[in-house]
């Protein structure tokens, strides 16, 4: 499925332009004027959007006084702004993320998009080229630090810089403009960090090569971004290690010294290897006042200097651009979010699709279940499978854990249980070829289970439990009471090869049993009490239940009234089952 992302820029006249963009398709145009744009699945909507669950008219922007207003057309599976769901007109902010479904789009509102233009995206090739450039810098310990800074001719201390005004000449500062205005429309990282090089190489004409040092999540230093005036500099680059570590424990600018003239160098490798006459390095300083990164800038070429003007330049660019790293930092990580997020909602369609639909119409029996995963997706498990006109067979099931990793091995379980008993075959073997199956996947995860085999032809129901929580029976009488663990087997999945045993009971006209999975049991209250075991069988002992329905309804109430509005840990599942006649 193709991402979209839709940027609004406003021009001189204030007519703002929402501009469509697919990694597939080139790039889509279209003016809001005074009129609403409106985005939906049909072909008369201003914004088409071809995807499956985007309603026929989902969305719309709509002008009012001024301002733009997101508004949700009675979409069946919503419009979110911001990751939230709105639910009534909204003011669109500039920055704002928009969600559709499978599709994103940003909200931006600039004053002028005449003189910053769009940057033709690279082809894979060059993109690959460049990836290769970088992979061959490295950072190298340079020897004497004392040597090595002494080299550094001029500092500016950027801890308090951010709220400066730096005085440079006209031209530099109407480019120091475009440069800020680009930096203000980037978004993703890999876009701004080549940004910021191409603004500062059109700034700096007498710089050769220039790079972007970022710290990772430990602190080890990664040459992130390149630039080379030249195509013949390619090959190993060397980077300073000492002076950028300077320049980021100290949040100092600093320009350095013809590092050719370097006594401590051997001379062939100053010449060879860094052949570096003057170099600008300036830090970039998150807005928690860290150090993330560095900018360096340098010149190859004989009787080329920066000056400390140059050096003002560099530093407020590269507050800029913390900026605007700090922005494409948190667009990835909302990325990053929305995407699990779509991704956790398709596991849960999925998921739901596994599951029944609704209780099956078996004569002389009703049922009754409920399924509440404690997130996106669960773990637990039921279903009913018909063997014959006159067997069922239902399964209760729970993943080891819960979330998308449970839910996967949940659905090949699924998909086994079937199988297993699609053959005429005793309960106790059905168990049995299903725990092999999954033993065979050799994963460090188990499936605890119960399998109730439903006979009306004389009554019987046949139990197979492999070390899942044992099902409860009430008779008409009123006695009510566990089914025996003696017989309960591991869990499947641990061993291959386990033999199960089966154990048969009865069922006289309103008798019940009930499945259940241990979110039901072990749910906790704020005060970590378990709901418990025996809580559910005197609830199904204190009265004779008219239906199936009445008691589960009435067992799912007590549990969240146990909760107290404290967080479901666990997937709930409630099976309960009822003869009639």
């Amino acid at each position: 499925m193709n991402r979209w992302h839709l940027r609004v820029f406003w021009f001189s006249n204030f007519m703002p332009i929402l501009i469509e963009h697919s990694e597939n398709q080139d790039e889509k145009r279209h003016t809001i004027g005074e009129d609403s744009v409106t985005i939906g699945r049909e072909p008369r909507n201003s914004i088409e959007l071809s995807e499956l669950f985007v309603s026929r008219e989902h969305a719309r922007i709509i002008q009012r006084n001024g301002k733009y207003l997101l508004e949700d057309l009675n979409s069946k599976h919503g419009t979110f702004l911001n990751r939230r769901m709105i639910h009534q007109p909204t003011r669109l902010l500039n920055g704002d993320k928009i969600r559709i479904c499978e599709t994103n789009f940003t909200f931006f509102v600039e004053d002028s998009i005449s003189k910053i233009g769009i940057r033709e995206k690279k082809t894979s090739e060059e993109q690959n080229r460049q990836a290769r450039k970088i992979e061959s810098s490295i950072l190298l310990d340079d020897g004497d630090d004392a040597q090595e800074l002494s080299s550094i001719m001029s500092k500016m201390d950027l801890s308090s810089h951010f709220k400066q005004e730096v005085a440079s000449p006209e031209a530099k500062l109407n480019a120091l403009m475009e440069i800020t205005k680009a930096l203000g429309t980037a978004i993703a990282l890999d876009k701004v960090l080549p940004s910021v090089l191409d603004c500062l190489f059109d700034l700096f004409k007498q710089v050769d090569r220039g790079f972007i040092v970022m710290a990772d999540e430990k602190g080890d230093l990664k040459p992130l971004a390149m630039k080379l005036r030249r195509s013949e500099e390619e090959g190993t680059i060397r980077i300073s290690r000492t002076i950028v570590r300077h320049v980021l424990e100290h949040k100092q600018a600093v320009i350095s010294r013809d590092a050719s003239a370097d006594d401590r160098f051997d001379l062939a490798q100053s010449i060879t290897d860094f052949r570096i006459r003057s170099l600008m390095c300036a830090p970039l300083i998150d807005t928690d006042g860290k150090s993330v990164g560095v900018i360096q800038l340098d010149s190859l070429s004989n009787g080329v200097s920066f000056q400390n003007e140059d050096l003002d330049i560099l530093a407020t660019v590269a507050i800029q651009a913390s900026a605007a790293i700090d922005k494409a930092k948190m667009y990835e990580r909302e990325k990053q979010a929305d995407e699990w997020e779509r991704d956790a909602e398709l596991a849960k369609e999925v998921q739901k699709s596994l599951l029944p639909e609704a209780a099956p119409d078996f004569s002389g029996y009703e049922l009754f279940d409920y399924y509440l995963p404690a997130s996106h997706v669960g773990g637990d498990y039921f279903d009913y499978i018909s063997l014959d006109d006159h067997r069922l067979a239902m399964l209760v099931g729970d993943v080891v854990g819960h979330g998308i990793a449970a839910a996967l091995l949940m659905a090949k379980v699924s998909a086994e249980s079937r199988f297993a008993l699609a053959k005429s075959q005793p309960a106790s073997t059905s168990m049995n070829q299903l725990n092999q199956a999954i033993s065979n996947l050799n994963l460090d995860k188990f499936v605890t289970m119960v399998l109730a085999l439903l006979d009306r032809e004389n009554d019987r129901l046949t139990i197979v439990n492999a070390g899942h929580p044992p099902p409860i029976v009430r008779k008409k009488d009123g006695e009510t009471y566990s089914l025996s663990t003696e017989k309960s087997g591991l869990p499947v999945g641990i061993i291959g090869g386990f033999e199960y045993e089966e154990f048969s009971i009865s069922l006289e006209p309103g008798d019940m049993v009930v499945l259940y999975t241990d979110g039901v049991n072990e749910a906790q209250n704020p005060q970590a009490e378990q709901f418990g075991h025996e809580r559910i069988i005197h609830q199904l002992a204190e009265k004779p239940w008219s239906s199936c329905g009445e008691f589960g309804k009435s067992l799912i109430t007590s549990v969240n009234q146990h909760l107290q509005g404290g967080k479901q840990d666990d997937d709930v599942c409630l099976v309960c089952l009822r003869r009639t006649e």
